[in-house]
C-alpha cells in the first residue's frame, strides 16, 4: 500500500468520523437551549417578544406563518440575530408581509419557527410555538 492510499484512508476515516459528529450534534443539540420563547404580542403595527436567550447572542433564521379566521395565508422568513435584551423583551415593526392577515377582523393563527444556526453552518432543531392574533 503507498503512502498516498494510506493517507487517502486515513483522511477518509476523519471524514466519516466528522460526519458522525456533527450529525450527532444536529440531533442533539435543539434550539431551546439558545432561545426560549415566552411570549408573541402582534398588532399590525408591532410585534412585542419575550424571550430569553441564556447562552448570549446566535446567529439563526425565523419563519412565520399566519392564517386569517377568511383562510388567507401570509408567511416571512428572515436572517435573525438572537441577542440579549433588557427584561428579555424585544419590539419591533410588523413586516409588510405579514400585515394583511393581521389586520383582517377576527382571529388568526400565527405559527413561529425558531432555529438558532451555530458557526453560520450548522442549523439546530427548531422550535416551533403558536399564537391567536387579534
Amino acid at each position: 500500500m503507498s503512502l498516498f492510499s494510506r493517507a487517502a484512508a486515513k483522511l477518509h476515516w476523519w471524514m466519516i468520523a466528522a460526519s458522525i459528529v456533527i450529525l450527532t450534534g444536529h440531533l442533539a443539540l435543539s434550539t431551546r437551549w439558545f432561545v426560549q420563547p415566552i411570549s408573541v404580542t402582534v398588532t399590525a403595527e408591532e410585534m412585542v417578544l419575550v424571550r430569553k436567550t441564556p447562552l448570549g447572542a446566535h446567529a439563526g433564521a425565523t419563519m412565520i406563518d399566519v392564517v386569517a379566521i377568511t383562510g388567507r395565508e401570509c408567511n416571512m422568513q428572515a436572517e435573525v440575530l438572537f441577542q440579549r435584551a433588557q427584561n428579555d423583551l424585544v419590539v419591533y415593526p410588523t413586516p409588510e408581509a405579514l400585515v394583511p392577515c393581521i389586520a383582517e377582523p377576527g382571529p388568526g393563527v400565527m405559527t413561529i419557527q425558531w432555529r438558532v444556526v451555530l458557526g453560520s453552518w450548522l442549523p439546530l432543531r427548531a422550535i416551533t410555538t403558536q399564537h391567536v392574533t387579534e
